[in-house]
């Protein structure tokens, strides 16, 4: 075999697995932002699933501050939350924020967590750093997934949902649910590296087919 053959046939090989890397590349991609766009979904219709379930009235009924710690609807609704989280694992932070001083300051009408807890949060508790997307959800209606956000507690992928009146559909509150983000990325992780290592075993098969055929030549 000429050596113009033998490097005709190399070429070919290698614009083979290079054909093949790029196929890997494009899946693990794909399957990475298909993955991203799975969670966020899922994220938003649990989300807004329950708001829904919670009735507006014992929003309405909240002072939004130390007063509710007394109060049967605030228990109530505290240990609703609680459940919601103890049924979602993936979920750390339940919780429903309201918007006061003419919608200028986003605070917590109650969350999921002990008092003795780090993360508690008493009722009528500020939290400015979430008070835009508080007053857009109170704006629009509409569930939102927000940008993954750094607080003191760590990092979080966060839905946040409106409980409206169904017949004003005025929105009276805005339940949220937070999940860690390294959740998040381990599973867009996961789901990629399965397209990365097939697309590895392929070239690991083509690259032992090459190897086979050239040896197999040598005897021709």
């Amino acid at each position: 075999m000429s050596r113009r053959t033998i490097r005709a046939n190399s070429s070919s090989w290698a614009l083979i697995i290079v054909i093949v890397a790029l196929i890997g590349i494009g899946g693990a991609a794909y399957a990475a932002i298909a993955s991203a766009h799975n969670i966020k979904t899922s994220l938003a219709q649990r989300t807004q699933s329950l708001a829904d379930l919670i009735p507006y009235q014992e929003i309405e009924s909240l002072k939004g501050g130390d007063a509710d710690l007394t109060s049967s609807t605030y228990q109530l609704l505290k240990q609703r939350l609680v459940n919601v989280r103890a049924d979602n694992q993936d979920v750390r932070f339940v919780y429903i924020m309201g918007l006061r001083g003419a919608g200028k300051e986003a605070f917590f009408y109650v969350d999921s967590e002990e008092p003795s807890s780090d993360g508690y949060s008493p009722p009528g508790e500020t939290y400015d750093d979430t008070h835009y997307d508080v007053q857009k959800t109170f704006t629009s209606g509409k569930s939102e997934i927000l940008p993954i956000e750094k607080d003191e507690f760590g990092t979080w992928l966060t839905g946040f949902s409106p409980i409206k009146d169904p017949n004003s559909g005025k929105v009276v509150g805005v339940l949220g649910l937070d999940i860690p983000a390294r959740d998040y990325f381990v599973q867009i992780a996961e789901n990629a590296s399965i397209a990365i290592l097939l697309t590895t075993l392929i070239i690991i098969m083509i690259l032992w087919t090459r190897r086979r055929v050239r040896f197999q030549q040598q005897f021709l």
